[in-house]
């Protein structure tokens, strides 16, 4: 058998890049999903499952680039792999402003229940102490 050459070889690297690049997109969805429904358990697995799915685009794209010639940019398979890759890129920075969002929301949230910041003041020897602290409970 003889080995595949140089333009098989990248015509399989940019179907892989289709089948991860499809595969990053739907869990970019479901992570979006997770996010929207505040589900942490299945986002853990989302995150997870994403890094190795970014794991494995950064090895293809590291071959990539020694199979790219100058007419790789009229392929069909480059062109889709460039244009769900955008959409990769939009969807994954949709889910980074919803968890911005979600996580100032905490934040205030979390500012409402520790109350106000206690002042600091100091005695007559210099010493720092807080003024008007308060507890709200213990567990």
């Amino acid at each position: 058998m003889t080995p595949p050459t140089a333009a098989e070889r990248l015509r399989s690297n940019l179907r892989q890049h289709l089948d991860s690049l499809g595969l990053l997109a739907e869990l970019l969805q479901q992570e979006h999903t997770a996010l929207s429904g505040d589900d942490p358990g299945a986002l853990e697995q989302i995150t997870r499952a994403k890094a190795n799915a970014a794991e494995h685009l950064h090895t293809l794209g590291r071959e990539l680039q020694a199979l790219r010639t100058p007419d790789t940019a009229q392929s069909a398979d480059w062109t889709a792999v460039q244009a769900l890759a955008g959409r990769c890129q939009s969807a994954n920075a949709a889910n980074a402003t919803l968890l911005d969002l979600r996580t100032r929301s905490v934040r205030s949230r979390l500012q409402v229940l520790r109350g106000p910041p206690v002042a600091t003041v100091y005695d007559r020897s210099g010493s720092a102490y807080g003024a008007g602290s308060r507890r709200l409970g213990l567990a």
